[in-house]
């Protein structure tokens, strides 16, 4: 369905879950890049049991990283 909507992803990621129980998965990952949002579906979420999809915006992706240092930061300072 989001080929179709949106053609190929701009990025296919692999690696391999393992669960609590030492059992090993192997996980996808395909991910869109658009001029303002990003789209990220993963077959592995919380467990093996679903899968992961994230719809967010790049300015959100921003201040969410400006936050942090900025946390940081502060974190440091207390040091």
């Amino acid at each position: 369905m989001f080929v179709e909507k949106y053609g190929e992803p701009t990025s296919i990621s692999d690696d391999v879950v393992t669960t609590a129980m030492g059992a090993k998965y192997q996980n996808q990952s395909l991910t869109w890049f658009g001029d303002e949002v990003i789209i990220t579906l993963s077959r592995y979420g919380g467990n093996v049991n679903e899968g992961l999809g994230s719809i967010t915006t790049k300015q959100h992706i921003s201040e969410s990283a400006k936050e942090a240092t900025e946390k940081q930061a502060k974190a440091v300072d207390k040091l």
